[in-house]
C-alpha cells in the first residue's frame, strides 16, 4: 500500500523494484538519481570502515522513505542493502523536487520522513555512547519498537550486534544474563522487556 499523499502524477513516472534478501540497491559513491519508498521489507544503509567492516548507519522498514537526505547530494554517502525481501517505489529526484513544490500533502510527508530519520539517527548516536551491552539492548528495544517493550529482529543476532556496536559473543552473553535475571523474555528472534 502506498500513502494517499502520493499523487497520481508522481506514481505514473515512478517504478516499482523488488530486491531479494541481501541484494544491493546502490553502492556508496554511486550518483544520486532516485530516492525510494519502502512498500514492504527492510533496508539498511551501510558505510564501510577502513578495516573493511560495515557500519550500519540507518535501518528503514515498510512505510518509510529510504535515503531522503540524499536528495541534494551528488553521490550516495552509504551503500544500501535489503535485509528482507523488499518491494520499493523508485522516485527520481527531479520528480520529488517538483512534487515538493506543488503538493502540500506530499511535502508534509517528506518533511516528516526527514524528521523520523533524524530521530532514528539521534537515538543511534545516543545508544552507541552507552557503555554496557545491557544498556544498549534496552535502549534499542525502547527506541526502535512501536510498543517500546518488544521487538522482533529481522536479522540474526550476530548482525544485530554490529548495529549495537558490540561483539556478537558479548551480545549472546548479555542476552543470556538478562534472561536469567528476569529482565527480558526471548522466543527465537522476539525479545520482550519484562515488567
Amino acid at each position: 500500500m502506498l500513502p494517499n499523499c502520493f499523487p497520481e502524477s508522481l506514481l505514473k513516472v515512478s517504478r516499482k523494484l523488488s530486491l531479494k534478501k541481501g541484494e544491493s540497491l546502490f553502492q556508496q559513491d554511486d550518483s544520486v538519481d532516485s530516492l525510494f519508498y519502502i512498500i514492504e521489507g527492510e533496508l539498511i544503509a551501510l558505510r564501510y570502515q577502513r578495516d573493511g567492516k560495515p557500519a550500519i548507519m540507518m535501518r528503514n522498514i515498510s512505510g518509510e522513505m529510504f535515503a531522503p537526505a540524499s536528495m541534494n547530494m551528488s553521490n550516495y554517502p552509504c551503500s544500501a542493502e535489503a535485509v528482507l525481501p523488499s518491494s520499493l517505489l523508485q522516485i527520481s529526484v527531479p520528480v520529488i523536487q517538483a512534487h515538493l513544490q506543488s503538493n502540500h500533502k506530499f511535502s508534509n510527508f517528506y518533511i516528516q520522513s526527514l524528521a523520523d530519520n533524524l530521530k532514528k539517527q539521534c537515538a543511534r548516536s545516543e545508544r552507541l555512547r552507552l557503555k554496557s551491552a545491557k544498556e544498549r539492548v534496552l535502549h534499542y528495544i525502547s527506541c526502535e519498537s512501536p510498543s517500546g517493550t518488544e521487538i522482533t529482529l529481522s536479522c540474526p543476532t550476530s548482525k544485530w550486534a554490529e548495529e549495537l556496536g558490540i561483539e556478537p559473543e558479548s551480545l549472546y552473553r548479555t542476552l543470556a544474563e538478562m534472561e536469567k535475571e528476569g529482565v527480558i523474555e526471548r522466543d527465537k528472534r522476539c525479545i520482550r522487556i519484562k515488567d
